[in-house]
């Protein structure tokens, strides 16, 4: 019974991450991304925390190239203790890198919201486009039948 106590008192579940909590930063191109953990991570600890033994390992996926959009995977975080797993969660990006394009010279910086903008203001674009094309067609084609139909009166 006193072991149980003393387990009570002294340990209970603790968080360790919690999911969205930025655990790490990536540097690519000399542009910081923070890292945010994809999950909660919780485990039996002493309820003192300044007692926790607990290694952290990164990894971070070989091939991570811009763009990099946010909730992409670039790699792991996992807990151990005494050399035992106790955690893992997938790391995502907390924010976008941009895409940087040279065009004449000027370096024109975008995200992936502004991207998408500028896809949904050319599909607007040839949308209006359409349907000037349409109108015009139809006032020729009155224009037209109304010419004829007044020659069609002068000739009876």
């Amino acid at each position: 019974m006193n072991l149980m106590k003393q387990a009570y008192d002294n340990y209970k579940v603790q968080s360790i991450i919690t999911s969205g909590e930025i655990v790490s930063n990536f540097l690519i191109d000399q542009v910081s991304i923070p890292l945010a953990a994809s999950k909660q991570l919780e485990y039996l600890l002493p309820k003192d925390s300044s007692t926790w033994q607990i290694d952290k390992t990164i990894t971070m996926n070989e091939s991570i190239s811009p763009p990099i959009y946010q909730g992409d995977i670039l790699g792991e975080i996992t807990y151990s203790q005494n050399d035992v797993i106790i955690g893992q969660s997938l790391l995502v990006a907390a924010r976008e890198y941009v895409i940087e394009a040279p065009i004449n010279n000027t370096l024109i910086i975008l995200t992936k919201n502004q991207i998408e903008n500028v896809s949904n203001h050319y599909v607007w674009f040839i949308i209006s486009l359409i349907w000037v094309i349409i109108v015009l067609s139809i006032l020729v084609i009155l224009k037209r039948f109304n010419k004829t139909k007044n020659r069609s009166k002068n000739h009876d």
